[in-house]
Formats: C-alpha cells, structure tokens, sequence
C-alpha cells in the first residue's frame, strides 16, 4: 500500500543558474527509487534545447581544411564550436555571424547575436589568429531539439556550398544523480530521494525538475483511466474494422513524427491530421528545414492511416 502522498514534499536546498538539490520526503525506498531513475532518464533525453547544427566558414571547402593564419584547424573550430551553449527566446532557426581580424584571441563573446538568443558561455575559446592580416569570418546555424542528432541527419543542408554540417547535443541538463537515504523514522515512508542536476545554464535546474515531472505525468496519465480506455480502443478497432476513417482532429504531436518534421509542421502553423492533408508536397517542401527525409516520414505516416497529401494538381 502507499503511504499518504499529503504528507510527502519537496524541499529546495540549493536553486543556482547551473546547479539545484532536491529533497522529496517522506517517501518509500522502493518507489523512491522507481522515481529517482525514472528522473535521471526523462532529465537527461527528454527536455529541449538548442545547439550548433551547420557552420559556413568563408573560404573553406569542407571541414578538414586549415585557414591561413589560424592556428587551429578547421577540426578543431568545429569541435569548439560543438560547445556552444544558447538560451533561446524563438522557435525558429537563428543563424549567426563572426568576424574577427588580426592577431588575437577569438571567442564566442565575438559572435554576433541578436534578442532572440543569448550566448551561454562566452568566454568559450574558438580560434587563434597568428598573423595581422588573419581573417575569420564564419556563419552558424542554430536549431533546437532534443537529444542528439548526427551531423549526416540534417539532409536538409546536402549539397549546399561551403556548409559543415555539425553533431548537435540538445540536453540543456548536463549531469543527474539521485540518492536515496534512510529518514530516522519507524514509518513505513522513512525515505529521503535526493536528486542533484546540473545545467548548462539555459534551464534553471527547479525548472528542470518541472518539466521533467510533467513528461513523467503526461505519459502515466494515460493509465490512470485504463479501463474505460481500453474500451474506447476496442470501440476505435471497431470502427476502424468497418471501413471508418481516423479522426482528423488527432494533434501532430501525437503521429510520433521526428523531432525535426513535428518542428517544422508546427512552424508552418500546421497543428491537427486535418490541416496537414490539405497541405500540397510543394508546400511542405517550401518549410525551411523540412526537407526530403521529413517529407518521406510524413508520407508514411498519412499512409498508415490510408491518407495522403493534397494533389499538386488540385
């Protein structure tokens, strides 16, 4: 049996930008841990952010090149450049811009930003110029999303001149760790779970926390009426049986689409099944970022409910 849920709370021992500790108590051992891992896990792969995902440095050709003058080469600024950390105040994609000439230090306190995004970490090393007549001048996309994409999944940028395509780690929570400690109590709830985060600053880590409870929430809130929803199921099968379509009212957020596609739909202002298959490919395909791999998700998709996009013809 659980113990009573009105006499557990949090206490906040410590809230900084970067780093928070938590106390949840009085709690059972053994849901504290089911809790405490259950945490660590949604913290760590589930929260959005943003990050690097393309850089366009001017005079370079692909990203094992050198830059006359520079004393890293072009490897290396990428790696650097993977470090970057953003606070963003906007759903779209921001690019970025660096100049800098002459010897001396270059940092990402260069980077030009405007009111949409703030540099986390400005101080973050890039470069070296060597030489006084030394130019580095580059371009850097920033995207959001979460957990990590690979360089070779932004098909988006294939074939365009000049562009690096870059790794992209989202996290905006660095590290997680939960401690589950004896309270001195003969209850049944003596348990403390402690859980410790820290941030790359984009987040606050009490806001971390939030978030993360309520993914936790959202997904087990679907339990909580199993009965009378399996009984909805069985009257969806059943209709489904008897040649009846979906319901176009179904959110795009729940067609389990990519991170990458859900974005660009919602960009568009495309929110429901409905909206989407009133959309034309050519339409779609005029959404930056949504490119032929999201088109193709999409597609299968609308085919799995026995839909398809608008005719180009209509």
């Amino acid at each position: 049996m659980i113990s009573n849920l009105d006499s557990m709370g949090i206490v906040k021992v410590v809230n900084d930008p970067r780093y928070g500790k938590f106390y949840f108590q009085p709690i059972e051992e053994r849901v504290a841990r089911i809790i405490g891992n259950s945490m660590r896990r949604v913290l760590l792969s589930s929260l959005p952010g943003a990050s690097v995902y393309y850089v366009k440095i001017d005079g370079v050709l692909h990203e094992f090149s050198t830059i006359p003058g520079v004393e890293e080469d072009v490897t290396q600024i990428v790696l650097n450049l993977k470090k970057l950390r953003f606070r963003v105040f906007s759903d779209r994609n921001k690019t970025l811009h660096l100049c800098v000439k002459g010897i001396g230090q270059v940092t990402c306190a260069d980077i030009q930003a405007d009111s949409e995004i703030e540099v986390l970490n400005p101080s973050l090393h890039i470069a070296t110029l060597t030489e006084k007549d030394a130019t580095l001048s580059m371009e850097i996309g920033v995207t959001t999303g979460t957990r990590y994409i690979c360089a070779d999944k932004y098909t988006e940028l294939e074939g365009q001149v000049n562009i690096i395509p870059i790794d992209s780690y989202f996290s905006p929570v660095e590290k997680v760790c939960y401690e589950v400690k004896k309270l001195d109590s003969i209850a049944i709830a003596n348990t403390s779970l402690i859980i410790e985060i820290w941030t790359d600053g984009s987040l606050m880590p009490n806001e971390a926390l939030s978030r993360g409870a309520k993914i936790l929430s959202d997904y087990l809130n679907h339990f909580t009426g199993l009965k009378s929803g399996l009984q909805k199921v069985q009257k969806a099968d059943s209709i489904q049986s008897q040649g009846s379509m979906p319901s176009l009212d179904i959110k795009i957020e729940d067609l389990n689409l990519s991170v990458r596609a859900l974005n660009c739909l919602k960009r568009a202002s495309i929110e429901t099944l409905a909206e989407l298959i009133h959309e034309k490919e050519s339409e779609l395909m005029s959404i930056r970022n949504f490119g032929r791999k999201s088109m193709t998700e999409v597609i299968e998709k609308l085919r799995e409910f026995g839909l398809s996009l608008k005719p180009e013809d209509d």
